[in-house]
């Protein structure tokens, strides 16, 4: 279990506030408690607002992300979906 699930929201100063707008738009379209990835890109789209608002509102709101399509949030019930590569290309590692 993450360390700071259920307190998502202390993330952001207190006087930041949610769109009502947004807030009923992510209520509508979580399921289980939580949002995909996916989901998360449709609702800010229908709303007109940013993705990183999508997920203010969803941390104010404390609600998970799942699924998440960069593998930095986890792709429920798998931890990380990406794993780290065994080996890398010298043309990989010479760019990093």
């Amino acid at each position: 279990m993450r360390k700071d699930k259920g307190h998502y929201k202390d993330k952001y100063p207190s006087d930041r506030k949610v769109d009502q707008k947004v807030a009923e738009a992510v209520k509508k379209r979580t399921q289980k408690g939580e949002m995909t990835c996916a989901i998360v890109f449709n609702v800010a789209e229908a709303v007109n607002v940013s993705p990183a608002e999508i997920g203010f509102t969803m941390d104010r709101l404390e609600v998970p992300i799942r699924k998440c399509q960069l593998g930095l949030f986890g792709y429920t019930p798998i931890s990380r979906i990406i794993q780290k590569a065994e080996t890398v290309s010298d043309a990989l590692e010479g760019a990093i």
